[in-house]
C-alpha cells in the first residue's frame, strides 16, 4: 500500500513554530514517530512537503521517506488553510492511497480489507453544538456561495462529517472529483485573498470533512472507517486516543486537537520517540539547545526569587542542587532517560513487576523537605507551580536532573512516597525486597490489613516510577 503524508510549513519556521503543540521540538517528535511506526510495516511511504519541510525532516532529521516531493513551495493559500495541502496531496496520487497525518502513530499494520476498500477515512462523525458554531461561523458570511448538496447537509440535525487523519482509497476518479469541490469552493469564495472579508473564517474542517461527507451522501458511496465505529465530533477521548504508555494495545493513536497541548501527552510522546529511536529523539532535542538549557553552550542558571521568604528558601535549595548538577556529562542523563522511558511501562496498572526486578531511587535526585511552620498560603502558591489543584496536600517535593527543558523536574509528594523513597537511599533492593520493607514499617494487627498495606506499597512503586523516581537497576 502507498502511505503518504503531508507537511505545508505554510511559510512558518519549523523550528520556531509548534503547528498545533505547545514546541516546535513536539511537533518534529510527532513526524518522526509518525514516520517511523508506518515505516515498519509498510514498503512505500512518501512525503510531500515544501523547502523548508524538506530542510529540516529530511536534511536535518534524516526520516527515511521512501521518497519526497517537494510541491508546496509555489502554494498561495492562506496559512488558516493548511487542509489545502493534504487536498493537493490527495489529489495528486495515481494509485491506491491512503493519507496519514503527522500525529498519528501505527503500532500494527491496518486490516488488508480497510486498505482495499474504494474510499477510506478514520470514522464517521456525529456533528454536535462543537461543530454546529463552527458552521455558523461560516453561514454567518452571505457572501461566501455554497452548494445546494452542501446546504442540505448542514441542515441537518446532526452536520455529517469524517474525520479524514486517515483518508484514501482506490477509487481514484472519486477523489480528484472530491478535490476539485473543495478548490473550487475555495477559489469562487475566494477564500485565499486577504482582502475579502471570508478569507478569515477557518474553515478546514468545512472543506475538508464536512464537504466530502456531503458529496459522499450524495452519490450514496461506501466508506470503510479505520476505527469501525461512529464518534461524536468531541468524542475523542485521551484514554483511546494518546495512551502512549500502552503503544501496541492500540490499532492507532491519533493526538488530535487540544490533547497535544497537554503535558502528559507531550511527555508521552517523547519517552515513546526514546523507544522507537532514541538516535532521533537525541537529535529532535538537539536543535533546540535554548528549551534544554543542559544543550546550551553556556549553561547559567537563572531563578526567579519569590518575595515570600519560605518561597526564597525552596528556591535557594533548587539553585544549589542545580550547582551540583550543572556539569553532570549529557550523555548519563541520556542513558538515564533511556532507562526511565523504558521501566515506565512498568507503571501501566496492568503490568505486574516480577518479585525478582531490581529497583533504585533516581541517581540524580534531591529531596526539600517543607518545613511544618510554614503557612498554608505558601503551599498554595506553589501547588499554582505545580499545576495542582490549591488544596493539594504535599510535605515534600522530589527534585531529579532531567536532560529536558530548565534542566531539573520538580515532583511533589507526600510522607508515603518519601518513606519509600528513603527505603532506597543508597542502595537497591528486589521489588519483593521493597515491598517488604515498606509493609513492615507500618503495623499490622492482621492479614487484611497487610494485603492493605501490599496493594499501597504497589499503588506508590508504580506512581514513583512513573515520576521518574524509581528505576530500574542497570
Amino acid at each position: 500500500m502507498r502511505i503518504v503524508q503531508t507537511f505545508w510549513t505554510g511559510g512558518q519556521d519549523p523550528l520556531k513554530y509548534g503547528f498545533g503543540w505547545p514546541h516546535a521540538e513536539y511537533n518534529l517528535m510527532s513526524w518522526a514517530l509518525s514516520c517511523l511506526s508506518l515505516l515498519k510495516h509498510y514498503d512505500e511511504v512518501v512525503l510531500y512537503t515544501d523547502s523548508a519541510g524538506k530542510r529540516i525532516l529530511i536534511d536535518e532529521l534524516h526520516l527515511p521517506y521512501t521518497d519526497v516531493q517537494v510541491v508546496f513551495d509555489d502554494a498561495e493559500w492562506l496559512p488558516q488553510h493548511w487542509a489545502l495541502a493534504k487536498i493537493k496531496t490527495y489529489s495528486m496520487q495515481t494509485e491506491p492511497f491512503l493519507h496519514v497525518d503527522g500525529d498519528i502513530y501505527v503500532p500494527r499494520p491496518l486490516p488488508e480489507e480497510i486498505l482495499s476498500a474504494p474510499l477510506i477515512a478514520q470514522n464517521r462523525e456525529i456533528g454536535t453544538i462543537y461543530y454546529r458554531r463552527m458552521m455558523d461561523r461560516i453561514l454567518s458570511y452571505p457572501e461566501i456561495l455554497i452548494p445546494e448538496y452542501i446546504q442540505k447537509a448542514l441542515s441537518e440535525e446532526s452536520i455529517p462529517s469524517y474525520n479524514m487523519g486517515f483518508f484514501g482509497g482506490s477509487d481514484l476518479p472519486f477523489i480528484r472529483h472530491y478535490c476539485e469541490e473543495a478548490f473550487r469552493f475555495m477559489e469562487e469564495n475566494r477564500m485565499n485573498d486577504p482582502s475579502e472579508r471570508c478569507s478569515r473564517v477557518t474553515c478546514n474542517i468545512f472543506f475538508e470533512q464536512i464537504l466530502f461527507t456531503a458529496l459522499v451522501d450524495k452519490e450514496n458511496r461506501e466508506v470503510a472507517s479505520v476505527l469501525g465505529k461512529v464518534m461524536t465530533d468531541k468524542g475523542y477521548m485521551l484514554h483511546e486516543f494518546c495512551d502512549l504508555a500502552h503503544f501496541d494495545a492500540h490499532p492507532f493513536h491519533h493526538l488530535l486537537g487540544g490533547h497535544k497541548r497537554k503535558r502528559e501527552v507531550n511527555e508521552a510522546l517523547a519517552e515513546a520517540l526514546m523507544r522507537e529511536s532514541p538516535d532521533m529523539l537525541w537529535k529532535i532535542i538537539s536543535l533546540f539547545p535554548d528549551h534544554h538549557v543542559r544543550l546550551a553552550k553556556e549553561s547559567v542558571y537563572t531563578a526567579d526569587l519569590s518575595v515570600e521568604r519560605c518561597i526564597g528558601q525552596y528556591e535557594d535549595f533548587l539553585r544549589e542542587a542545580e550547582r551540583r548538577w550543572i556539569g553532570l556529562p549529557v550523555d548519563e542523563l541520556f542513558a538515564t532517560e533511556q532507562r526511565i522511558s523504558a521501566c515506565k511501562l512498568l507503571a501501566n496498572p496492568e503490568s505486574r513487576i516480577p518479585d525478582d526486578a531490581g529497583l533504585e531511587a533516581n541517581p540524580y535526585m534531591a529531596c526539600f523537605d517543607i518545613p511544618l511552620s510554614w503557612p498554608q498560603r505558601t503551599k498554595t502558591v506553589l501547588n499554582e507551580r505545580f499545576g495542582r489543584a490549591g488544596n493539594t496536600v504535599f510535605s515534600h517535593i522530589l527534585v531529579i536532573a532531567t536532560l529536558w527543558m530548565n534542566g531539573y523536574r520538580e515532583v511533589p509528594t507526600g510522607n508515603l512516597e518519601r518513606r519509600m523513597v528513603s527505603l532506597l537511599e543508597g542502595k537497591s533492593l528486589s521489588f519483593h525486597e521493597l515491598q517488604e520493607q515498606f509493609i513492615s514499617s507500618f503495623k499490622q494487627e492482621n492479614e487484611t490489613m497487610r494485603e492493605g498495606f501490599k496493594k499501597l506499597s504497589l499503588q506508590l512503586i508504580k506512581q514513583l516510577i512513573k515520576e521518574r523516581i524509581i528505576l530500574m537497576k542497570k
